[in-house]
């Protein structure tokens, strides 16, 4: 091992760097322990960061030892891994901490940081590539216009190499996510740079990387529309699940950086992608999966990657060109797009004139053209994109024309299928909340309000309002209304079709039928009722306050930050399976009718008032009255817990056996207080008569007693499953969980047969109090004439909709 001389002088002074220089110049020539010259390199880049921003004699004797190429020869000689790693390292802590403009411009010189980054590393050592790709992402930290062109060569002033881009991309679809990360952050800083970096970025030579991209997107496309139907096939699909969740986050990446780079400035790159995009992805797998004769992935799964590529890529042109491609695919021809035109189609690629032009069709035009003479002379800040990409031209027409041109988006708006239902209209309300669309594409679709088409018709004599909007308008809120009729019907399905309706009702202008709402509302409330005589009744008052802000907050979701994906899962199997009457799917079902029913309960509020109400009904948890049975125990029934003690006054004594052999005398006990209910078994204390302490606790909705037909003193309850160890964690879920906590059941043996029936009777007497008063605390929510009482015209913000009087 090197004697660490250095421990009794200042490592930090000038003479301490020297001898780190010293140990450096060494490595290679004495013996050392690659361990000793790790912890050398470590130090050099404490001291020369320390010196940077202290002592500039320090960074004044690097350059003068000339360390940059030391670090090149080290690495040539070197054959440990752990060295190169830390050489690395050294380099990243230099370059990102050291602030001198001139100590950069000396790194970045001379070729030798190039040199690093295009040595050939041995990455087939999976541990090298974060440290080499943090290396090049440190690099990228530090560029700006006199710093790049250290970095590039270049001839007749045309940048021709750039190395720290080209071996970066290299990395672009590494499996490690935060490689791929540091990569993106890496191109992104470089497309914000330079102008002539920017046209090497764009030359034939570089475009592949741009195209692999949207490849790779179509790739995992694929996989997530495999996964999505093998999903259905199998009886667990919790595997397959979390598969497909996982190629639905990767691709939310995907698209969030092809946005970053149409939005990053450079407009020859953001036409060439917008256009890679819409060939590649949308024109060859997403529009032909609407034709169910000519599929490359189930329609589901196409509507959904729609939804998301709208939300996310929000480009004005490439909006509406994939909007016109879905509801008019007549007017897209087959087209080959040839890239080797950075980015342009080819002439031989453009339809003919009978193509663009159909007067009186209904048809709204895509104008695909290359640049004019003028326009390539002018260069990128001129015209407008569309005038180079794809200009819509929409003329007018009848309504029958209309319904032809967005049929198919239409077929599946009003087909059984309720996935298929929730998909349409969820691209439905992603186009309607974008502001890149253009109105006129609403108005193909029949849904263009009317306010809007009385503003254009103003501006335009010639244009007649239209009243296409009324009837698809209303046609769509009926078939959500049927839709959040359906039985058994997922909490995360009834959200998302509500949210639907309330972004859908804000652009509806005419009388709406609020009947055929309000009987839903009706089925919603009776199935809350019917929860009311089972075994989980004392949990809905809290159910429903936990709920009641989940459901706000989910309805007021803007449209272009909400993910559709649990679209993509198969349909929710029934909640409580035939022959399975366990408390613990019964309380599942119970709280997927809680969220439905506070679901309508909102939704009906914004109908006749135009708002979502803050707070739940003021008498859901009010005024709990104590039954005297409780009064009469003395115990507090909301805070109730083992070893509290208990007044025997009221209670009946019997016997029980926790544990084979072990039987032990108890007095049982039933105690209501509102929602809250309890079967108490007591042990008596010796000396204070007529008390116990509580030994165990029982919810009291659910026991479901039962006398032994062969020992008629023998009482068999059944203890439903521990509230906290049996609550719901996801309705999205419930078709995959295996785990549950299963029911209880206690015997408990009584004196005679007479105190049996008694005791049988005193817990039906007192569930019957608890169920009452739920029963009671909801009548202002259940009933839909108290949801109703005061009601007043929708505000302004409803677009002055009139609603239909009950």
């Amino acid at each position: 091992m090197w004697p660490l001389f250095w421990r009794s002088f200042d490592i930090f002074s000038l003479t301490g760097f020297k001898y780190l220089i010293d140990q450096l110049e060494e490595y290679g020539t004495v013996n050392a322990s690659d361990g000793d010259f790790v912890e050398i390199l470590r130090l050099i880049a404490e001291v020369v960061t320390y010196g940077d921003q202290h002592d500039p004699s320090i960074f004044e004797l690097f350059m003068e030892k000339q360390i940059m190429a030391q670090f090149v020869r080290i690495l040539n000689i070197s054959k440990n891994s752990g060295v190169t790693i830390q050489l690395l390292q050294t380099l990243s802590i230099m370059i990102q901490n050291l602030r001198n403009e001139h100590a950069i411009y000396y790194l970045f010189s001379n070729e030798y940081i190039n040199y690093l980054i295009t040595y050939p590393f041995e990455f087939e050592n999976e541990e090298l590539v974060p440290y080499y790709i943090s290396f090049l992402r440190t690099i990228s930290g530090k560029l700006d216009r006199n710093t790049i062109s250290l970095l590039v060569k270049t001839q007749l002033d045309a940048v021709v190499s750039f190395p720290l881009y080209s071996e970066a991309i290299k990395f672009a679809h590494y499996k490690d996510t935060m490689v791929r990360t540091a990569v993106r952050a890496l191109t992104l800083a470089i497309y914000r740079g330079d102008e002539s970096v920017n046209k090497f970025i764009t030359s034939p030579t570089m475009l592949s990387y741009f195209s692999d991209l949207v490849k790779c997107l179509k790739e995992k496309s694929i996989k997530l529309d495999v996964l999505v139907v093998r999903a259905v096939q199998v009886d667990d699909a919790s595997e397959i699940t979390a598969k497909l969740f996982s190629i639905v986050e990767e691709i939310g990446d995907d698209l969030y950086y092809c946005s970053d780079i149409i939005c990053a400035g450079i407009s020859d790159l953001s036409r060439l992608m917008t256009q890679y995009i819409f060939h590649l992805l949308v024109l060859e797998d997403l529009l032909p999966s609407l034709n169910l004769s000519h599929p490359n992935m189930s329609t589901l799964t196409s509507l959904y990657l729609t939804s998301r590529l709208l939300q996310v890529v929000n480009n004005k042109e490439l909006v509406n060109s994939i909007a016109t491609a879905f509801l008019c695919p007549q007017t897209f021809p087959t087209t080959t797009f040839n890239p080797e035109c950075n980015g342009h189609l080819s002439v031989g690629d453009l339809p003919n004139e009978s193509t663009k032009v159909h007067p009186g069709s209904g048809i709204p035009m895509v104008n695909t053209s290359i640049r004019t003479e003028k326009q390539q002379s002018q260069g990128n800040a001129g015209g407008p994109l569309e005038t180079q990409f794809m200009n819509i031209a929409l003329l007018d027409t009848g309504d029958s024309d209309k319904r032809t041109s967005s049929s198919r988006l239409r077929s599946f708006v009003f087909c059984e299928n309720n996935k298929l239902v929730l998909a349409s209209l969820s691209l439905l309300a992603v186009l309607l909340q974008s502001k890149e669309l253009d109105n006129s594409l609403l108005d193909v679709l029949g849904i263009l309000p009317q306010r809007v088409q009385h503003n254009q018709s103003q501006g335009d004599p010639s244009k007649e309002v239209g009243s296409s909007q009324s009837a698809p308008m209303c046609q769509i809120l009926d078939t959500l209304t049927r839709l959040l009729c359906w039985r058994p019907l997922c909490a995360e399905t009834a959200y998302h079709a509500g949210w639907l309706f309330q972004n859908l009702l804000l652009y509806n202008e005419t009388k709406f039928n609020v009947h055929n709402f309000k009987a839903a509302y009706e089925n919603a409330r009776d199935d809350l009722m019917k929860e009311v005589n089972d075994s989980c009744c004392d949990l809905i008052p809290n159910a429903i306050l936990e709920e009641w802000k989940d459901c706000k907050k989910a309805l007021e979701i803007p449209a272009l930050q909400k993910d559709f994906k649990f679209i993509l899962l198969p349909e929710s199997q029934p909640i409580v399976p035939d022959g399975d009457d366990s408390s613990y799917f019964i309380k599942e079902r119970m709280l997927a009718a809680v969220k439905v029913c506070v679901l309508f309960h909102q939704l009906m509020n914004f109908i006749l008032r135009g708002t979502l109400p803050e707070d739940p009904p003021s008498n859901i948890m009010k005024d709990l009255p104590a039954s005297s049975r409780a009064k009469g125990a003395g115990v507090d029934t909301v805070a109730l817990k083992v070893g509290v003690p208990v007044n025997l006054g009221d209670a009946i004594p019997c016997r029980i056996a926790f544990e084979e052999g072990k039987e032990i005398h108890v007095y049982m006990l039933t105690v209501v207080k509102g929602a809250f209910g309890w079967l108490l078994l007591a042990e008596k204390v010796l000396d204070k008569p007529h008390h116990g302490v509580v030994i165990a606790i029982a919810p009291l909705v659910g026991l479901k007693p039962k006398i032994d037909e062969n020992h008629q003193r023998w009482l068999h309850l059944r203890i439903r499953a521990d509230d906290t160890a049996s609550q719901i964690v996801g309705v999205s879920n419930r078709r995959y969980r295996t785990y549950r906590v299963p029911d209880g059941k206690w015997t408990l043996a009584f004196s005679d047969e007479q105190a049996c029936k008694y005791a049988k009777s005193t817990i039906l007497e007192e569930i019957s109090t608890q169920t009452s008063f739920v029963k009671h605390a909801l009548e202002s929510m259940l009933i839909v004439d108290a949801a109703t009482k005061g009601i007043v015209k929708p505000p302004c913000d409803l677009n002055n909709a009139q609603t239909a009087n009950l």
